[in-house]
C-alpha cells in the first residue's frame, strides 16, 4: 500500500484514497450511497437506509412486499392476494374490466330472452 494511505477498506491494497471502488461491491465509490458498505450501493428515498435493509424502498409508506412499485413512489399501490388471484388497488380505477364484462353478459342475457320469446314459426 502506498505509503500516503492510511486506510484500506476492502484490503484489496489500493488505500481508499486511491482506490474508485472503497468496499469493492462493484460500484464506484461516486455512484455508490454507501461507499464503505459493501452490503448496500442504493438508497432510492434518501432515508439512510441501503435498499437491500430497507422495507420501503420509495417512502412511500407502503412495505415493498406490498408494493406493486417498490421503486416508484408516485405509483404506490396496495397489493392484495385473494386464494389464487392477485389484485392491485391502483389509483387508476381498477373495476373497470368488472363493469364491462358484466355489461357484456347482460347484453347477451338480454338478446337470448329476446330471441327465445319471438319465435317465429
Amino acid at each position: 500500500m502506498d505509503p500516503n494511505e492510511s486506510v484500506d477498506t476492502d484490503n484489496d491494497g489500493i488505500g481508499n484514497n486511491a482506490d474508485t471502488d472503497d468496499d469493492n461491491d462493484g460500484v464506484l465509490d461516486s455512484d455508490d450511497a454507501f461507499p464503505l458498505d459493501s452490503s448496500e450501493s442504493t438508497d432510492t428515498d434518501s432515508d439512510g437506509i441501503g435498499n437491500n435493509a430497507d422495507t420501503d424502498d420509495d417512502g412511500d409508506g407502503v412495505e415493498d412486499s406490498a408494493d406493486a412499485f417498490p421503486l416508484d413512489s408516485s405509483r404506490s399501490s396496495n397489493l392484495s392476494t385473494t386464494g389464487n388471484s392477485t389484485s392491485s388497488d391502483n389509483s387508476g380505477g381498477g373495476g373497470s374490466m368488472y363493469i364491462l364484462l358484466f355489461l357484456l353478459f347482460s347484453i347477451a342475457l338480454v338478446k337470448l330472452k329476446t330471441r327465445n320469446t319471438f319465435k317465429i314459426n
